[in-house]
């Protein structure tokens, strides 16, 4: 019964940030002889996450303090500027024997820039580069990159994929669709 006492004591007074640190929504606490009193914590607000970590500290008090001195210095002085939703749409491709004759292609994901408050976002580029897309593709599935740059500089990369699921088109369906692209002269002998 000792032990579950100390072990439940223990607990409370090591998770005190994620329940008085407002965004800290994950937390490793540790210690031994070697290492003294250790810390990493994970915090959001807004869009930007932080993680800090400590180690080497007095007491599980200092631990605690240090972490919470970083966190409030990274969300009082950085700022996470977003430049791209995972919904925008990059670009609409032609798929060869695909079910509808386009995708619609998106990043998988949001794309943030961490930057100084002070600081402001520079000229933003994209370079699309796609694999061989051939139906059938589904939502979700890598089909290439997007590589982003700043001012020119490489500045981060992100998978894309497509809107929705795309099949297969039968033989009937691309037969139909050749000879409407004829009979509207969508198609250049």
């Amino acid at each position: 019964m000792l032990n579950l006492i100390r072990f439940v004591s223990s607990y409370s007074h090591t998770t005190k940030l994620v329940r008085f640190y407002k965004g800290v929504d994950g937390l490793k606490t540790g210690f031994t002889e070697g290492a003294g009193y250790c810390l990493t914590a994970t915090a959001q607000k807004s869009n930007m996450r932080l993680i800090a970590t400590v180690m080497g500290e007095e007491s599980s008090t200092t631990r605690n303090a240090e972490v919470t001195s970083m966190l409030d210095y990274g969300f009082a002085q950085y700022k996470a500027e977003q430049i791209l939703k995972k919904e925008n749409v990059l670009a609409k491709i032609e798929v060869d024997k695909g079910k509808s004759k386009y995708v619609e292609i998106i990043p998988k994901n949001d794309i943030n820039v961490v930057m100084k408050k002070t600081d402001k976002l520079g000229k933003i580029t994209y370079d699309l580069k796609l694999d061989t897309l051939k139906a059938p593709i589904k939502q979700g599935d890598e089909i290439g990159t997007l590589y982003i740059k700043q001012d020119g500089k490489d500045l981060n990369q992100v998978k894309v994929t497509i809107t929705k699921d795309l099949k297969k088109a039968t033989f009937l369906e691309l037969f139909f669709r050749y000879f409407t692209d004829i009979t509207t002269g969508s198609v250049k002998f």
